[in-house]
């Protein structure tokens, strides 16, 4: 794995984690310092039938919770609270149309947890950058917490939250975030020499297809939850 410096600050790959420390994060020339990070004091949740906790509406369209959902809905639900215990809002906005909301949910299990050697946490890592580029704190903050879980510790991953460009990642690391902001922000303006570069600093051609795809996907998510209000409760961390 490669890693380096720049500007005295240690860079290191997205999913090794560091064991009883905190990598103290100095910004890049050009980069603003990145401050605080804390996530907000959870309130009690509501629980519904079969103390599964849902949550009042926080979209701007109706949706139907999981108490009142129809059989079909119900199925649904049921399949993609499985792992968690409760339905995320982002998939709740899709109450109103249940095959939609099943197409939203097998592509992101193939592109967030498919086989990879490495990239599992680079793709948490694509999500976060993408949601920051769109200002989309909800997406932020549910892979923020992704990333925590994959070993990445609290000042880098604020660090990429905040300011993606300015993140202390090794060569690869930044390559990724390089692809993934011009591809959200400027989709027109890539060439093939953008994938050369992403070849050059180690990333497979199955992993820039991965790069792509999950850039692509999170800007669908984000678009949805900016056009339909979709908002993060405070009880939700993941």
């Amino acid at each position: 794995m490669a890693s380096g410096s720049r500007s005295g600050t240690t860079a290191r790959p997205f999913g090794t984690r560091t064991v009883g420390r905190k990598i103290g994060h100095r910004p890049r020339p050009g980069c603003t310092a990145v401050v605080g990070h804390d996530q907000p004091t959870p309130r009690p949740i509501r629980r519904g039938v079969g103390k599964r906790p849902f949550f009042p509406a926080t979209t701007w369209i109706a949706e139907t919770d999981p108490e009142h959902a129809p059989p079909a809905l119900a199925a649904a639900y049921a399949r993609v609270g499985a792992a968690r215990g409760w339905v995320a809002n982002i998939l709740r906005v899709h109450s109103l149309n249940v095959p939609a909301l099943n197409a939203h949910f097998g592509p992101y299990r193939a592109l967030m947890f498919g086989p990879s050697a490495r990239m599992r946490a680079e793709r948490e890592m694509i999500a976060v950058a993408v949601s920051a580029a769109n200002a989309r704190d909800y997406c932020v903050a549910h892979h923020r917490h992704a990333l925590r879980t994959e070993g990445d510790d609290d000042a880098l991953v604020a660090a990429l939250a905040q300011s993606p460009e300015c993140a202390p990642l090794d060569a690869r690391g930044r390559a990724l975030v390089a692809y993934a902001l011009k591809l959200t922000r400027t989709p027109a303006s890539v060439t093939e020499s953008d994938v050369q570069t992403l070849r050059a600093a180690g990333v497979p051609d199955a992993g820039i297809h991965d790069a792509a795809a999950v850039t692509a996907s999170y800007n669908v998510v984000n678009r949805m939850a900016l056009g339909l209000g979709v908002e993060l409760q405070p009880e939700i961390v993941a």
